[in-house]
């Protein structure tokens, strides 16, 4: 806006016609909002609000289907075979897979089998 006042004010103190000033107004309201855009990425997300995902290790997942009667003896052996963050996700399985996985939401950890031998 500030461009756009500043490019008309400009054009209209050296008595240029209408469609010049309007012109002119144009393109500081493009430079002015360029400039700010610049500003506003170099400040990078200071003021917006960023999306924050608790950062786990990067490795092998492994996804078990398993009934509510099971997941506790899949939890044991996967925690006796090396597994070191057992975690507990819901999703649809269809045709021997995971089809509704999404990394980005948040999975209940197995707190009694993470604790020990952790």
């Amino acid at each position: 806006v500030i461009g756009a006042i500043v490019g008309a004010g400009l054009f209209t103190a050296f008595h240029a016609s209408l469609p010049v000033s309007v012109i002119a107004a144009g393109v500081g309201a493009y430079i002015g909002s360029l400039i700010g855009g610049m500003l506003h990425t170099r400040e990078g997300n200071k003021h917006g609000h960023l999306s924050h995902h608790e950062e786990r290790d990067s490795g092998v997942l492994l996804a078990v289907h398993v009934s509510p009667d099971t997941q506790m003896e899949a939890a044991r052996v996967l925690r006796e075979c090396g597994g070191s963050t057992i975690e507990r996700a819901t999703g649809r399985w269809q045709q021997g897979r995971w089809a509704d996985f999404d990394p980005t939401r948040t999975p209940t950890p197995i707190s009694e089998l993470n604790e020990r031998g952790a």
